[in-house]
């Protein structure tokens, strides 16, 4: 199973700590993250992680793309929804 990772930045610790919490699991499966989430989660647990863009660059949308075309089955979207994203506007 292909699971992705996203994380505002107000959530990253809290994604990090969830990747420590469930590394054993989390191993057993291909992992993919936007880049600064990817980055962060990989240094703390040592799981290895397909980095995409980070969510400003587009990272977002190509894990988007990639859930649309059936190669990413879960997505976890530790989101913010009182920190303002600038780019988000107009999405």
């Amino acid at each position: 199973m292909t699971i992705a990772l996203i994380a505002h930045d107000a959530k990253k610790e809290l994604m990090i700590q969830f990747c420590i919490a469930y590394s054993g699991i989390l191993s057993r499966h291909t992992l993919c993250a936007t880049g600064t989430t990817g980055k962060q989660v990989a240094e703390a647990t040592g799981l290895p992680i397909k980095r995409f863009l980070s969510g400003a660059q587009g990272g977002g949308q190509e894990i988007s793309a990639r859930i649309s075309c059936d190669e990413i089955d879960v997505l976890l979207f530790f989101r913010d929804p009182i920190t303002h994203i600038p780019h988000a506007e107009g999405t």
